[in-house]
């Protein structure tokens, strides 16, 4: 950023770069002030404590741009005197111009004079690529000197607690980012029609940095102020030329890979912009204006670039009907009991690459408030919350927008930080409300079966039925409990099949769904509904509601969207309800296209039971039958066909739905054909570079029965490792959810292995038996062991 200056000492504010700019810089302002007096942030010697919560560098860093969207709000608020919108998309609309359907919706100029009054910048510094200085520029209202140390220079200060209209109420998070920089340098000019009575127009400028002192036992964050009024050090407006707002320098910012990754990539400072300001209530732009060497944009692109937010671009996608896009999903509305509403789209692509593409790492299910994300599951959380969608949580977005919760709930459910969900019931019936929605969306469910009957079609066929039931004998040896372990689950109600295009029409003629449906107390049961109408015409043309007679319980209603001519709808009942049988309507209304309003319901009798029964009829919609085999099921596979292996992986535990299992391995487990329950599976590598390095020694001088031996020694020897390790860390999975929904208090149980220890440990425990496997060629005696071990 490059403004034209008389005073110097502002002029070398706006261009430092460097530590040793602000050392200099720091000196000269020293003497200006007529000596060192320090001032803490925020009033307070103990500040560390304020700034150094468990956050990302990466993730915090755009709360300055938010305060610089309240900054352009709150200007045209003051200008207007009128401070009663709800929430910073209605004063974006009323003050700033921008369409309900947000800044995508604009005209292409007047979006860009728009975003160049709100704009993040990487300069160079000591190490460019690296740690950037990173400079934020706002048009907005400006701060006046008077004004500073209970704004930006605060901590946890009140000043937006009472303003709905914009983003900031915790007073903390932009602060934050001043412990990732080396130095902050900030320089602000309030708007000269908005200052105060007897307030001079005046540019202030200040320096914080990280100070210690010996008779202190914490580090502190301080500036240098006036020793006359305690305020920052500025000159009048007269003695330069910056213009009325804000700027904000954070000298070799811990940025991560952020300067260093081309935009296109996951770790890219435009990934992590695109996807932490998701849908931003304002346009911005970003700019890189490092030199060469350190800028990472190709030289015909290097102007700055308006972000309007990865929510629009995968809408650009649905809109343009773009080949990567496999499906889209939402918006439902769904429910969570003494929390509130929330709203669900999820858009699913054709490959990880994709998606790596487009979204941050890290960023799979989005949580957020005014289009901010505060909160995300990356995969292996998706994996481990939505159950049975392992394949699509590779490939998948899910926005989950908080903005229907009412705001002092959401205190209760994100961190000050707004990077993380707090340990609270609320948060854990948020999350709950939503993985279990997710896994029981009928288009994701099909996503899943053809993704994972890709995958397992070279599987080995080559399993015998007496090797799965020595697993399965093996398995209840080791861990009792296990291999029942599905049999006695719940049997998932089996959503309609889709309708073909062409039965759907532009305005529906039938709307059926079950005749009764069973609820326990205190539960939600999702079911479905038909309707043969085109692709969202529920909800952008009709609606669903519930219809209840006044003796029922008050059931709370969730509802998607139509898609293949169904709809997905779910039912939650107190858990003050009364056990017994009601008579509800679901009904379809909209305006037809020829006038006048129409109408379709469907009745159904809820039993609220306190004990739910299994349906009669076949074995695919009466949940899982026992069988001789035993219930777990064991295949082989390879990194080539499990996006998400290499050649080290040894296998893991996969949720595999009993039908998907009965096409892709008909001999082996044809009896789980039409079983929409999910059966576990022990998959298994068998391509894993250590095994076949074995088994090729083997192959020089052993017939194929004895290979099979081999193979099926060492399938038993680590599928039980792979079921036990399963088995263990999904409890304490479990344990851990359940301490997080508890009041506060009690020890943290331990935490469950990452995707990547679990990996690890396989792998180790893999070697060991492979160790051991010549010894068992010995005492077989049918190989030349000498050979074997020459060759593995």
């Amino acid at each position: 950023w490059k403004e034209p200056l008389m005073d110097q000492l502002i002029a070398d504010a706006i261009s430092a770069r460097t530590i040793a700019d602000v050392d200099r810089l720091e000196a000269v302002l020293q003497q200006r002030l007529g000596g060192r007096s320090v001032r803490y942030l925020g009033d307070r010697a103990a500040n560390w404590s304020a700034l150094s919560g468990a956050v990302d560098s990466r993730v915090v860093l755009f709360e300055r741009m938010t305060n610089i969207f309240d900054a352009l709000i709150e200007a045209e608020a003051q200008r207007a005197d009128f401070f009663g919108c709800k929430d910073p998309s209605e004063a974006a609309q009323r003050f700033l111009g921008v369409p309900a359907e947000g800044p995508p919706a604009m005209m292409g100029g007047e979006r860009d004079a728009l975003a160049r009054r709100a704009v993040m910048t990487l300069h160079d510094s000591d190490n460019s690529r690296k740690h950037p200085t990173l400079g934020f520029r706002d048009l907005g209202i400006g701060i006046s000197p008077s004004e500073a140390p209970n704004t930006i220079l605060s901590l946890e200060g009140s000043n937006k607690l009472g303003k709905t209209y914009l983003h900031g109420v915790y007073g903390k998070g932009g602060s934050v980012t001043c412990r990732f920089s080396d130095a902050t340098v900030l320089i602000s000019r309030k708007q000269p029609d908005l200052l105060r009575a007897g307030e001079e127009d005046r540019v202030w400028m200040a320096v914080v940095r990280q100070g210690d002192d010996e008779d202190m036992r914490l580090p502190f964050f301080y500036y240098l102020a006036n020793p006359a009024d305690g305020l920052p050090f500025s000159v009048p407006a007269t003695d330069t030329d910056f213009e009325p707002g804000t700027l904000v320098l954070h000298i070799n910012y811990e940025a991560g890979r952020m300067g260093e990754q081309l935009w296109q990539y996951e770790e890219s400072v435009y990934a992590f912009a695109e996807t932490l300001l998701f849908r931003p209530t304002l346009p911005y732009q970003l700019h890189d204006a490092r030199s060469e060497g350190a800028n990472v944009r190709p030289a015909d692109r290097q102007k700055p670039s308006t972000l309007l937010g990865l929510g629009q671009r995968l809408d650009a996608l649905d809109k343009r009907n773009d080949d990567g896009l496999l499906d889209r999903g939402g918006p439902a509305r769904i429910p969570v009991p003494g929390v509130g509403d929330v709203v669900v789209r999820w858009t699913l692509l054709e490959s990880e690459d994709r998606r790596r593409r487009r979204a941050a790492k890290g960023n799979v299910a989005l949580f957020t408030t005014s289009g901010q994300v505060h909160h995300a599951w990356d995969t292996a959380a998706f994996i481990g919350a939505v159950e049975g969608r392992r394949r699509i949580a590779r490939r998948i977005m899910v926005e989950i927008d908080t903005d229907p919760i009412p705001f002092k709930t959401r205190v209760t459910i994100f961190s000050s930080f707004r990077e993380t969900m707090l340990k609270s019931p609320e948060a854990a019936a948020l999350m709950r409300a939503v993985a279990e929605w997710l896994a029981n969306d009928p288009d994701l469910a099909d996503a899943e079966s053809q993704l994972t009957r890709q995958a397992l079609r070279s599987g080995g066929e080559n399993v015998s039925a007496a090797f799965r039931q020595r697993m399965n004998r093996a398995i209840k040896t080791k861990i009792p409990g296990l291999a029942g372990a599905s049999a006695g689950a719940a049997p998932r109600f089996r959503p309609p099949k889709p309708k073909p295009a062409e039965d759907l029409h532009p305005e529906p003629t039938e709307f059926i769904g079950p005749e009764e449906i069973q609820v326990l107390p205190g539960q939600r049961k999702i079911f479905y509904m038909q309707a043969n109408a085109v692709d969202r015409f529920i909800p952008d043309r009709g609606d669903v509601e519930l219809v209840a007679p006044p003796s029922a319980p008050v059931f709370e209603f969730g509802k998607g969207d139509l898609r293949r001519g169904r709809v997905q709808l779910s039912l939650f009942a107190p858990a003050a309800a009364d056990l017994g049988d009601y008579e509800i309507e679901v009904r379809l209304s909209w305006l037809r296209s020829a006038g006048g309003g129409e109408t379709l319901s469907w009745p159904i009798k809820v039993h609220v039971v306190d004990e739910i029964e299994a349906p009669k009829g076949t074995p695919g919609r009466g949940g899982r039958k026992k069988t001789a085999a035993g219930e777990i099921a064991f295949i082989w596979s390879n990194h080539d066909e499990e996006t998400s292996w290499n050649e080290n992986t040894v296998g893991e535990m996969q949720q595999i739905k009993g039908d998907d299992l009965a096409a892709t391995h008909p001999k082996l487990y044809g009896d789980l054909k039409g079983i929409d329950d999910l059966v576990p599976t022990v998959v298994l590598n068998e391509r894993q570079r250590e095994l076949r390095a074995y088994l090729k020694g083997v192959a020089a001088n052993a017939s194929d029965e004895a290979i099979e031996v081999r193979r099926e020694r060492y399938a038993l020897a680590v599928g039980v490792a792979v079921a036990s390790m399963w088995v263990q860390e999904d409890r304490l999975r479990k344990a851990h959810a359940a301490w997080k929904e508890s009041a506060n208090g009690g020890d943290a149980p331990d935490q469950a292995m990452t995707e990547i220890q679990m990996r690890r440990a396989l792998a180790q425990h893999a070697r060991g038996v492979l160790a051991l496997m010549p010894d068992f060629d010995q005492l077989i005696g049918d190989v030349d062991t000498d050979a074997v071990a020459q060759e593995s």
